[in-house]
């Protein structure tokens, strides 16, 4: 709520986290969340140039396999499913025309945008090709994607990160790993168990970091990712009935 009086989006919402977790091990690195939604901060020299949700990264590749298998699968495994289909790039490219991908940041994004009301308009399509290939159609748009957002928005205005750190469920999936390796050949495609955090813990990490961040008296939010007038301190520090104060 602070957020959005101070003129902002109230999200994305873990770029301060991002930086205490990740901004001191190189000098310039990205990290890319893969949840329903994909978001990315840009850490360079310790501090957040840019950061913004990117669209949607688990949330079409679960949806389509949700359609195909009238819910008896609600992820691919690995990408094992991606890995044996072929893309229907005719189809991605399609996909791309959203206009979120050409909004410039700051800007954030979820199911409103990129929910079923819009991807049923490609249902017919998608569920026209076979599970396999629908699976790679949608893990191809979501890398697609993401590889235009740092083409149009990272790449010619910001330091080029040496890495991205990959984090979230997404994380897991090897051939969408194994996309983003073929489409970022002059970056190092890690996750964030190269630096010791498991990919599914990074988000309940950050928020435990943005508290304990409230708690010090630190601004836990980035206005340069969300288009606030300034940082400020997002949360509320809600005390019981305790009898003594107790000082954390």
């Amino acid at each position: 709520q602070r957020d959005l009086c101070l003129g902002g989006q109230g999200a994305p919402f873990v770029p301060a986290a991002h930086r205490l977790l990740f901004g001191q091990k190189q000098a310039c690195i990205a990290i890319q969340n893969l949840g329903g939604v994909g978001n990315l901060t840009l850490i360079n020299k310790g501090e957040i140039p840019i950061a913004f949700d990117t669209g949607p990264a688990n949330m079409w590749m679960d949806m389509v396999l949700r359609w195909h298998t009238e819910s008896q699968k609600t992820y691919d495994k690995d990408g094992a499913l991606a890995q044996k289909g072929k893309p229907d790039m005719q189809l991605v490219n399609q996909l791309l025309m959203h206009p979120y991908f050409s909004q410039k940041p700051p800007k954030s994004t979820g199911w409103e945008d990129f929910g079923e009301a819009y991807l049923s308009q490609f249902k017919k399509d998608i569920l026209a090709l076979s599970l396999e290939d629908a699976a790679s159609t949608m893990a191809h748009t979501t890398a697609h994607a993401l590889v235009r957002a740092y083409q149009k928005f990272i790449f010619p205005n910001h330091p080029k990160p040496s890495s991205i750190v990959l984090c979230g469920g997404g994380a897991k999936n090897c051939y969408f790993r194994h996309i983003l390796e073929t489409l970022f050949p002059d970056q190092e495609i890690m996750d964030s168990q190269d630096f010791g955090i498991p990919v599914d813990q990074v988000e309940a990490l950050s928020f435990g970091i943005l508290a304990l961040e409230l708690l010090r008296g630190r601004p836990n939010n980035v206005s340069v990712a969300t288009g606030a007038s300034s940082d400020s301190y997002c949360g509320e520090i809600a005390v019981g009935a305790l009898k003594t104060p107790q000082i954390l």
